[in-house]
């Protein structure tokens, strides 16, 4: 099973360098870029195309691992008030019914036997 994994593998990853290959050799054009003011000298179009490519990766890996921080540090908060709630419950659990607080205002649910 894991040489049939290596095989496809093999295979994607030949067809995927065959097809860069091909969009190397068909966009050889030099291009020059304008931005506002600003321009580039004369290069292969493939040049930028590839360059967009990799500043949108790193852009995505960088905005990932923003949230990753974000979403962990939010974790740590979570867990730590679950610790927190646990260690009420336990020392709620292990004080005297006598010592419990009383609300006046709650209402003792009896329980009714069914009627057949």
């Amino acid at each position: 099973m894991k040489s049939m994994k290596n095989i496809i593998l093999g295979v994607t990853l030949v067809i995927v360098t065959a097809v860069c290959i091909v969009f190397l050799l068909q966009n050889g054009d030099h291009v020059r870029v304008n931005l506002f003011h600003l321009s580039t000298p004369e290069k292969p179009l493939w040049m930028f195309v590839l360059g967009a490519f990799f500043a949108g990766i790193t852009l995505t890996v960088f905005f990932t691992f923003v949230m990753y921080l974000s979403l962990k540090s939010q974790i740590r908060k979570e867990r730590k008030e679950s610790q927190n709630l646990h260690k009420e419950l336990h020392q709620l659990r292990n004080q005297p019914i006598d010592e419990l607080p009383q609300d006046q205002n709650v209402e003792v649910a009896t329980l009714v036997p069914e009627e057949e």
